[in-house]
């Protein structure tokens, strides 16, 4: 009877031994993981983007079969933040891509493209750092060359969607915020001001956006903006003054108000 006491005292230590090492256990692994989670430091990569513009090349390639083309359409697609440079897009030289390392991953979107931190690479070199081992040295070249074969026949037209009236105006707001489109003033009146903003598209012809914006409440919904190529060489009288369009002023509210801010234009 003694013996079985002792044996069922032993079995108590041991349990309640082994129940206090377990908690301990369990309250550590907790702590543990809390520490971990709580000093995590922040990812530097950054997710894959690309310009407009090489995107468009991208799908030209994809449609010639080419295999990089197709999978880097795919990586853009997934959106994973696992890249060190970011923010791709084309150069003035037919074999070399600008980048955003990740060093300008913390840039406003609307500076990533145009930051003195981006780097020029040659476009073998990015193919190989985004995509390592997967693809053969033969296999870049071919993407390679395939590139500055579309590259060099430029953008076709009949597969560029003309922009829709909202998006063209969304886009002279994002350009007039982002100091890419300026404006000057060019006259005004008593109930008027005119701004224009001249853009250069080939030696002899200009982008002329015309702005007539009337500063009293009760016209300002006269405001108007026009759209006109100009000739300034005056060699053909067609072209001297080809009218695009005419844009009233509930389609420009927005950019109006815009203007008016950013000018410093006082409404009567």
């Amino acid at each position: 009877m003694h013996k079985y006491k002792e044996h069922i005292d032993e079995s108590r230590r041991r349990s309640s031994k082994n129940k206090r090492s377990k908690n301990f256990n369990d309250q550590w692994q907790e702590k543990d993981q809390y520490i971990n989670h709580r000093f995590v430091l922040p990812s530097n990569k950054m997710k894959l983007v690309v310009s407009d513009r090489l995107k468009y090349i991208l799908t030209k390639m994809s449609e010639t079969g080419n295999i990089i083309s197709n999978d880097f359409l795919k990586l853009l697609e997934q959106k994973l933040e696992s890249y060190e440079m970011s923010y791709i897009d084309i150069t003035p030289k037919e074999d070399t891509f600008s980048y955003l390392p990740s060093s300008g991953k913390n840039l406003p979107d609307s500076d990533k493209f145009k930051n003195n931190k981006r780097q020029h690479s040659k476009i073998y070199k990015i193919i190989k750092t985004i995509f390592g081992n997967r693809f053969t040295k033969n296999e870049v070249q071919k993407f390679v060359s395939i590139y500055k074969s579309i590259y060099n026949k430029g953008p076709q037209k009949e597969n560029l969607s003309p922009m829709t009236i909202d998006q063209m105006v969304e886009k002279l707001i994002t350009d007039t915020k982002n100091d890419k489109l300026k404006w000057d003033k060019i006259s005004n009146a008593s109930n008027w001001i005119k701004y224009e903003s001249r853009h250069k598209i080939t030696n002899n012809k200009y982008l002329v956006f015309v702005y007539y914006i009337f500063n009293n409440i009760k016209d300002k919904k006269l405001t108007f903006l026009t759209a006109n190529i100009y000739n300034d060489l005056g060699q053909n009288k067609e072209d001297k003054n080809k009218f695009i369009r005419n844009f009233r002023y509930e389609e420009i509210k927005d950019l109006t108000e815009e203007i008016i801010k950013k000018y410093n234009i006082e409404i009567k």
